[in-house]
């Protein structure tokens, strides 16, 4: 759900002052207060799927996307991407909590927080909370995924109760992006310290506040009648349902039981187009771009020729026409390759490239030659573990093992449950898995790929990535910076440790009578907007 490089659109204003100012009262930036849907009206309770059922409620220990999904409407952050749109085609950072900010130096940042500004149990949310809430995030004792969200800040502090200092440990081009993921979120010191269980309880400052939830059922949220900006939400209720595949979501869907429904595959998308033909529909690439992820520090995989040998036999072209029907995209490693604008390797340069071109017979011919070389003339063996909650993965798994048979690779999958699977990531305990690539890239690279990133768990150790991989953070110059990302491409083309694949398109459906709704442009139907969303209450289903 990331985004990059507004931080650079904002570097000259940031020096001289105010970066971000409050809204007025009456809109919300971000979403226009009137869409192209008309006026926005109150009233109405949204119906939404997820496909995977939350562990818990906590934001930072349970990575589950049911999880992810239920907190977006309930923890809010200090800035934010514009959610109008494609956020994708800006990335631009908006005040959020706090209603500006100011960088004072190359490394110096003031936040203002907004005043009046109220947790769901009444309290009123200060920089005590903010100071308490980054430090709990990156403290390295929690193993909280998203703490390489924060691996850039060196300080925070509280000023007074509305202005936090925060120093960054060099020039940062990714550091506000990084603090609009939704992962960094404010919770409330004062109910933490007098013992609320994140685990079992939300105390969030957003548009909507836990009535019940059931790990099994799904969870309903109301609407915060203290909500910081006048007039907002505009719905009384969000009703998730957990557990539903994407036929059941369809499903759901045709019966207006289901508001947004998302797919990433071509032939059930138009399924949804027939059965209900007034849907607002459109496709993307997707944010989230996947990688095989070897270990890299023993056998097999430590060999470079056996790396080599797996990039050669991947076919993407196969995997762009069967999983994303040609609308999707090549990928250079590391990196999400729908991105524009020179920050990729451009996808008619991969396309000539090996591993990438057409036809396959002199990449094949290759990796045989390579495995041999080294030693697996007879094909060798491996298994891949994945997580099997994102529903990407198996297309693609299986996609890889028959790619790698070709060249005598025998690839076992197994595939685990989210939890189960993201312990193994955790802990190294795996000999193949994937990896995403999101934006900003930098995030990823150091937590993924850098020796000393938090996530670092796939045995590289290499000086010179690192040393490619801390160039671009510190270069708040577009041009350079995107040389900078290109120069990463490269050097992981030559190297392998992952094994690029595809971004796949993503397709989205809305009931006609929903307004506002801001898509994160992933695999699932995530709203970052819901304070914004609105119902035409003269098309909703009468009942709700």
């Amino acid at each position: 759900m990331r985004g990059s490089f507004g931080a650079l659109l904002f570097v000259g204003a940031m020096l001289t002052g105010c970066a971000g100012s409050a809204p007025r009262s009456d809109t919300l930036p971000g979403v226009p207060a009137a869409t192209p849907g008309g006026q926005p009206q109150y009233g109405g309770t949204f119906y939404l799927t997820t496909n995977t059922a939350p562990n818990s409620q906590h934001p930072h220990s349970d990575p589950t996307l049911g999880n992810f999904i239920t907190n977006a409407p309930i923890y809010e952050t200090l800035v934010k991407y514009d959610w109008s749109g494609d956020y994708r085609d800006q990335y631009k950072i908006l005040p959020w909590l706090a209603e500006k900010w100011e960088r004072t130096d190359p490394v110096t940042y003031l936040f203002h927080l907004r005043k009046g500004v109220k947790f769901h149990d009444g309290s009123d949310m200060t920089a005590a909370d903010v100071v308490w809430s980054l430090e709990y995030l990156r403290d390295p004792a929690n193993r909280f995924r998203f703490s390489a969200l924060l691996v850039d800040l060196d300080k925070i502090s509280a000023d007074d109760p509305y202005t936090i200092r925060m120093t960054t440990k060099g020039p940062s081009a990714a550091f506000l992006d990084n603090l609009a993921d939704r992962y960094v979120v404010v919770l409330s010191k004062q109910a933490f310290d007098k013992g609320m269980n994140l685990e079992k309880e939300s105390n969030g400052t957003g548009g909507f506040k836990i009535q019940t939830w059931d790990r099994q059922k799904g969870a309903t949220l109301v609407k915060n009648p203290q909500y910081w900006t006048p007039g907002r939400p505009y719905l009384d209720k969000i009703q998730f349902f957990y557990g539903f595949d994407a036929a059941a979501a369809i499903a759901a869907f045709a019966a207006r039981k289901n508001d947004v429904v998302k797919v990433g595959d071509k032939a059930q998308y138009d399924a949804i187009k027939a059965t209900s033909p007034d849907a607002v529909g459109e496709s993307f690439p997707q944010t989230i771009s996947d990688h095989v992820f070897p270990k890299v520090d023993v056998p097999p995989f430590n060999d470079p020729r056996v790396r080599k040998a797996m990039h050669l036999a991947i076919d993407r072209g196969e995997m762009l026409s069967t999983l994303s029907y040609g609308l999707g995209t090549l990928n250079p490693p590391g990196m999400n390759g729908a991105r524009k604008g020179g920050w990729s390797i451009a996808q008619e340069e991969l396309k000539q490239l090996p591993g990438y071109r057409l036809p396959k017979d002199a990449d094949l011919a290759e990796a045989r030659r390579l495995l041999a070389e080294a030693g697996h003339a007879g094909g060798l063996k491996a298994t891949m573990m994945y997580d099997a909650g994102f529903t990407r993965y198996p297309g693609e798994a299986q996609m890889v093992v028959s790619h790698l048979a070709k060249v005598g690779i025998q690839l076992t999958l197994d595939p685990r449950e989210t939890a189960t699977a993201q312990k193994a990531i955790r802990d190294g305990d795996y000999a193949m898995t994937f990896a995403q690539f999101q934006y900003p890239a930098e995030t990823d690279w150091s937590s993924l790929l850098h020796s000393k990133g938090s996530q670092a768990k796939s045995g590289i150790k290499d000086p010179e990535l690192d040393r490619l991989i801390e160039q671009p953070y510190r270069e708040l110059d577009v041009e350079k910076r995107k040389q900078n990302w290109i120069a990463v491409q490269r050097y992981l083309l030559d190297k392998l440790y992952v094994i690029p694949l595809i971004t796949q398109v993503g397709f989205l459906a809305t009931q006609p009578y929903v307004h506002g709704w801001g898509d994160n442009r992933a695999g699932q139907a995530v709203n970052q907007s819901f304070e914004s969303t609105w119902f035409d209450t003269g098309k909703a289903p009468s009942e709700r």
